[in-house]
């Protein structure tokens, strides 16, 4: 079976021949394909021999997700942000983009979107999705990511400003929200014409430990599922993904129309089976931490728990629990990779978890 019919099997709750499996990332796979992050940012031929080198290490991996370095710095700065580069390799704002209300009502909408649509960090990411989906798009599902438009906003303001103007300011972090969420779903369309058979859409800033379940309902569920929707209608599936202790809000997520729905290891994967995995494909949620400092054999048992609890009858990927960390080494991506390809064969039984060649 190609990688790109068993991942839609897992998407449409069918049982393919194994457990797909990932190693998703981003600065992780620019570090471990040798490729400079930073260089990366304004050039295509560096993203694209970011995934031609990671696929060589890893041929068994399922799903093929380029992300530009750039591509989401390119909405913060059409917003007036400034970011730098951090040691782990991902950004840090140096600099917000609007302060209040006031300047916020004073942006030409189309216009924000002419700079983040003709920015070369935009730019860069659109040519690297043409080209790999011209190389791989028969064989794999291609992926990208971009942030909802409650953390993008958070990146525009800063996280933590962004959090006491919601007691403080709650309109303007509402309608910054709503403003970030239609931008992206107008730039995205183009990332998806492009060649996207899956969007991830990563909400940091909407996990428990930042806002409530009630807060999540009331402002960030509309955005989640409004961006969703466009996503969905514009031909690719969609993938959401939430930090840290989901399980207050596996029930709204199940509402919001997403096809897959990954989560880390602070969500246990039964409670997230158990009250909607009969009809969003469960991702994870294989702890991150752990296979950067764990070894080969603690990360294929944690994997096979997880192909335990989740993969009976379909409806369930085999990945990290959330992005990993640079330094992660090779052998133990491989380890979660050689669980799917040793434990991972359908049919898994239901109450074992044992294929039937185990």
């Amino acid at each position: 079976m190609k990688p790109k019919d068993r991942v839609k099997a897992a998407i449409q709750n069918r049982e393919p021949d194994r457990v797909p499996v990932t190693v998703l990332g981003s600065s992780a796979d620019y570090k471990l394909a040798g490729v400079d992050f930073e260089e990366a940012m304004m050039d295509p031929d560096l993203v694209v021999e970011c995934i031609d080198k990671k696929q060589e290490i890893f041929p068994d991996n399922d799903i093929i997700q380029p992300i530009a370095p750039g591509q989401m710095v390119s909405a913060w700065k059409a917003m007036g942000a400034e970011a730098d580069i951090l040691s782990t390799g991902w950004f840090d704002v140096t600099e917000p983009g609007v302060e209040n209300k006031e300047e916020l009502e004073a942006l030409d909408f189309d216009k924000v979107l002419e700079n983040v649509l003709e920015s070369p960090l935009f730019q860069t990411g659109l040519e690297a999705i043409e080209r790999i989906s011209d190389r791989y798009g028969d064989e794999y599902l291609i992926s990208s990511a971009w942030e909802s438009g409650w953390t993008t906003a958070g990146r525009v303001i800063d996280t933590e400003k962004q959090m006491i103007l919601l007691k403080d300011e709650p309109e303007f972090v509402k309608e910054l929200a709503n403003f970030m969420n239609q931008i992206w779903i107008e730039a995205g369309r183009k990332y998806i014409e492009a060649g996207l058979d899956m969007v991830m859409t990563p909400d940091p800033n909407s996990m428990t430990a930042l806002i409530s379940p009630d807060i999540y309902k009331e402002v960030v569920w509309p955005l989640q599922m409004e961006m969703g929707k466009d996503i969905k209608e514009s031909g690719a599936y969609w993938h959401l993904h939430i930090c840290g202790d989901a399980e207050p809000l596996v029930e709204l997520i199940g509402e919001t129309g997403c096809d897959m729905f990954s989560f880390n290891q602070r969500t246990r994967m039964s409670e997230v089976v158990r009250k909607v995995g009969d009809w969003v494909t469960s991702c994870g949620n294989v702890n991150p931490g752990r296979i950067l400092r764990g070894n080969p054999e603690e990360i294929k048992e944690l994997a096979k728990e997880c192909i335990r609890i989740a993969a009976p009858g379909g409806g369930y990927i085999l990945m990290p629990g959330c992005d990993t960390a640079e330094n992660t080494p090779k052998e133990n991506y491989q380890a979660l990779i050689d669980a799917a390809l040793e434990h991972g064969e359908y049919p898994i039984d239901r109450v074992t978890g044992k294929t039937s060649v185990e």
